[in-house]
Formats: structure tokens, C-alpha cells, sequence
């Protein structure tokens, strides 16, 4: 029901990357969220989740929903719902650090993230838990087959605040790419 990697998997850090890309189920109902963790736990059984003292940050998908742990330990909706059987890149650069952190153009102010979906930016300076430094991640569902489930890929945690490329770019590296393979064409 889960992966992750436990506390000792990984040096101990404030400010990073944390990624990964999933295809959401046919239909979102309360019985199959997402949760996705980093922090330092350093048990996981089932579907257990690190305690809020081993808390960096915490991201949710409930009912289709987007949704991080605030510093009060509590849900909150960063924005729009997300779609039913669509897949999607989230990309998180969290900053636990006590100054801003600048990665690429972009810049994350001490103790939130920024949360990137699909190359755009969802969530600015969005507040985090930021209870510990990261050394670990968890990333599971609940619920049952029965209920749909999500698809998980190209999971990344890294001690690198590293920026994302901007749709503008990824269209037209795609464009680029079309009127190449037109031109190739062409030319047969």
C-alpha cells in the first residue's frame, strides 16, 4: 500500500527536492487518498504515517483535493480539485531553513515550499510543518482496490533545491520537436 525510504536512508537536511508523478483512479471517492510524507520517520507499517513531531512536510490528495500540513499540523487546500484518471507531476521544493533559499529563477521563504503540479506553480511559499530535518519519505494510499488506485512513478527526494522547466519551455521544446520530425519528413 506504500513505499518509502526510512530515517538513515538518507543524511539529514533542511532544504530540498521532493518529486514524483502519478496517474490518479477512475473516480475519487473518501476511501482512496494519497498521502505523501517526508520527514524522519524511521518505521513504517501499513498504512502509518510519521507523527507530527517527524514532520517536514506532509501532501495529500483527499477526494481529489491538493493539500499540504500546515505548521499547526492541520490539512489545508492549496487550490483547485484535481481531475479523475489523469496523471499529473507534482514537484516540491521545501525550505526548513531560517532564510529564503532562491533555486533557478524562483525562490522558497524559510519554513514553506513551493508546489509545483505539471510545471506550473500551484502553491507559493505555501507554510510547511517543518518540525525536523529531512532523512526519510513515505508515500501511500487508503481505501481499498475496489475504491480506484493511484499510479506512482519517478519518485525523487533530494537535499537540491532544483527548479522545474516552465510549460512555456516543455511547448516549445515539444514544437521544436514536431517541426523537426515535419521537416524530416518533408524531406523524404
Amino acid at each position: 500500500t506504500g513505499v518509502g525510504a526510512t530515517n538513515g536512508s538518507y543524511p539529514a537536511f533542511d532544504v530540498g527536492t521532493f518529486s514524483f508523478s502519478f496517474h490518479t483512479p477512475d473516480s475519487f471517492s473518501g476511501a482512496n487518498n494519497l498521502f505523501a510524507f517526508v520527514g524522519s520517520g524511521n518505521t513504517f507499517s501499513g498504512n502509518t504515517l510519521f507523527s507530527g513531531n517527524d514532520l517536514t512536510l506532509g501532501i495529500s490528495i483527499a477526494a481529489g483535493q491538493l493539500q499540504t500540513r500546515d505548521s499547526a499540523n492541520t490539512w489545508v487546500n492549496v487550490g483547485s480539485p484535481l481531475q479523475a484518471d489523469a496523471s499529473y507531476d507534482v514537484h516540491i521544493v521545501f525550505n526548513g531553513s531560517a532564510s529564503t533559499v532562491t533555486y533557478g529563477s524562483d525562490s522558497v521563504a524559510a519554513g514553506t515550499a513551493d508546489v509545483w503540479l505539471n510545471g506550473l506553480l500551484f502553491g507559493d511559499d505555501v507554510s510547511i510543518r517543518d518540525v525536523v530535518s529531512a532523512s526519510a519519505f513515505r508515500i501511500y494510499t487508503t481505501g481499498s482496490a475496489a475504491a480506484g488506485a493511484y499510479e506512482l512513478d519517478n519518485i525523487i527526494l533530494s537535499d537540491t533545491p532544483v527548479s522545474v522547466p516552465e510549460p512555456s519551455a516543455i511547448s516549445l521544446a515539444a514544437l521544436a520537436g514536431l517541426l523537426g520530425f515535419a521537416g524530416l519528413t518533408r524531406k523524404r
